[in-house]
């Protein structure tokens, strides 16, 4: 079964679903759709070729990990605070130079632009907590380097958007930020009595990976991303 998503279809400006995988009738109704996803384990070998036959491309490879409990304390060098409104369109540029080796750049049936539309309004939503529980940023003498976004569902945190400038590097020279601003992260939940803690990045984001078995998180599932695009529309 297809299930309709509202919020994509309203940035893409086209009808898109997402599959069920536990549904019986994976793809029933799919010719109703102009694009659709699936995130699926990758162990399901025989459902992916199953997909793959009914035209569904594979994307990327997800993995998702969890942090294990240890202290960590934020460097005070660096100014943290909450996200505001004004920050909405940095951020949106932010992310437009970070993100790439991400879930949505790397779709074949998505263009630059559209993936870019789809973060943008990611960006919005959370800085809104229309999705997430707080967006906090890290400024230099006022120059914002990079932000996290963080959601509280079910007691249990999530880290959904990670970005950092090169200005963080090569103009104030600081080293492993993305592991500071997971550190940001960690704190705020942990505030909240928060201890699972999880995120996701792709097989290909290795500087994102290795951030974040720096900083205690392990690998816990890996799941594969395959899109789908009606021909016929």
């Amino acid at each position: 079964m297809i299930i309709y998503k509202e919020w994509d279809s309203k940035i893409l400006g086209k009808r898109v679903g997402e599959v069920d995988i536990e549904s019986g009738n994976l793809i029933e109704g799919l010719q109703e759709y102009d694009y659709v996803t699936v995130k699926i384990p990758t162990y399901s070998i025989d459902v992916i070729r199953m997909l793959e036959d009914d035209g569904f491309r594979v994307c990327n490879t997800l993995l998702t990990f969890r942090r294990k409990p240890a202290h960590q304390i934020v460097s005070p060098e660096i100014v943290i605070r909450l996200a505001t409104k004004n920050d909405t369109k940095e951020l949106q540029e932010i992310g437009r130079n970070a993100f790439y080796l991400d879930r949505y750049h790397t779709d074949p049936y998505l263009t630059r632009k559209e993936a870019d539309s789809i973060y943008d309004s990611w960006i919005e939503n959370e800085i809104n907590g229309e999705h997430g529980d707080a967006v906090f940023v890290a400024t230099v003498n006022n120059d914002i380097l990079g932000f996290i976004c963080c959601r509280i569902s079910g007691g249990n945190g999530y880290i959904d958007l990670t970005a950092t400038t090169m200005k963080a590097f090569l103009q104030y020279k600081i080293k492993h930020f993305a592991g500071f601003l997971l550190r940001v992260a960690t704190n705020f939940f942990y505030s909240r009595s928060i201890y699972n803690i999880s995120t996701a990045t792709q097989s290909t984001n290795i500087p994102s990976i290795n951030s974040l078995l720096e900083n205690y998180f392990e690998i816990t599932e890996s799941y594969l991303i395959l899109s789908w695009r009606n021909k016929n529309k």
